[in-house]
This record gives structure tokens, sequence and C-alpha cells, in this order.
């Protein structure tokens, strides 16, 4: 279902889906993105995962590494935010505008990227 916001990275196939799938697992904690992928392809080593697993280009890894570390936290900061405001909206609010900023410098990152290389 998010494979196809991820094609303007220049990720398509199964690059688009296992990354997708690590993100989602992601959005529950950060750390679980570097796990999802090793179980996903079956390495261990996540340069190796990235180069030669899924074919990634030094471009699309600057964009994704922007993208995981802009994005959402993870579910329990967004948990703090809802018990601080007591306001589904506001919560809402702050995973779109995340979602937006880190989806916007990824998509920068790897234009920019792509021309100078």
């Amino acid at each position: 279902m998010f494979s196809p916001l991820l094609y303007p990275l220049g990720l398509s196939g199964r690059q688009a889906w296992v990354i997708a799938f690590a993100l989602l697992i992601g959005f529950i904690a950060k750390e679980a993105i570097i796990g999802t992928l090793s179980i996903l392809s079956g390495g261990t080593d996540i340069a190796g995962i990235l180069k030669s697993d899924l074919g990634l280009s030094d471009s699309q890894i600057a964009s994704l590494t922007l993208f995981t570390i802009l994005y959402v936290p993870c579910l329990a900061t967004l948990a703090v935010v809802y018990t601080e405001s007591r306001s589904l909206k506001i919560t809402l609010a702050v995973i779109a505008l995340m979602t937006i900023i880190a989806y916007t410098t990824s998509l920068l990152t790897y234009t920019i990227a792509t021309l100078i290389t």
C-alpha cells in the first residue's frame, strides 16, 4: 500500500515493499528497521543489505537515511504527545507534519544527489 509513495525516491518492486514494510515496523520502534531489513533479506551487514541485496544506490541510501531519521520517532513518543496535549487532532498533526518534512527532505536529497552523481 505504501510502496508507490517510494517511487519518486527511485524505489520500486522488491526494494519498495521491503523498505516500506521496514519503515512501517519502524513506526513502532525505529531500531527495528535494521532488524526488519536483516530478516527480510537474510543478511547481517546493513551496508551489504542495502547495496547488494536491495541494490540501492548511494543517492537512495542517503535519502532513506534522512527519511528514517526525520519521520515519526516511535509510538511511545506519540503516546507522550497525546498524553501531554490530550488531543488526537494535535497528535495526528504531529504525525502528518513530521512525515511531510521527512518525505520532502528525502525527495530533495535524492534529487540533488542523483544530479550530482
